[in-house]
């Protein structure tokens, strides 16, 4: 199974530690997930990890993310975006071109701007089509 992880459910993890979010990030640093994610993820959670959490929790995070997810650059994915664009917000374009380049099966993210399309699923569907019980909120 093919996995795009949103920066919105990295996000979600380590602010609300008991949410869906959460268990797929441990999912992931424990190896029982692999990911792809974009350039732009990582640039838009090392900005807010190392503004609001600190250096020690983004290095946490970025240590999962070196690990477990491949991190597509923006140069391989040109094409798509071009193909993409005006399809979806700006700020989220590169994420989609992103997962429709590599064919995902789904694009995990609590957003929705994603809506329109079918790999998309909430932390809480995602966890649940894993067979895990989830927590009560959608992230």
């Amino acid at each position: 199974m093919k996995i795009f992880i949103d920066s919105s459910t990295f996000l979600w993890a380590y602010n609300r530690p008991e949410s869906n979010s959460a268990t797929i990030v441990r999912l992931l640093a424990d190896g029982k997930l692999n990911a792809v994610i974009s350039e732009k993820v990582v640039e838009e959670i090392s900005h807010i990890f190392l503004s609001v959490h600190g250096h020690r929790t983004w290095g946490e995070v970025e240590a999962i993310i070196k690990s477990r997810c491949a991190i597509i650059p923006r140069t391989e994915i040109e094409h798509e975006t071009k193909k993409w664009r005006g399809k979806i917000k700006e700020k989220d374009l590169e994420h989609l071109a992103t997962a429709k380049q590599l064919a995902v099966d789904f694009i995990l993210a609590f957003d929705r701007d994603y809506e329109p399309f079918p790999e998309y699923i909430t932390p809480k569907q995602f966890v649940k089509k894993l067979g895990l019980k989830p927590s009560e909120t959608e992230y």
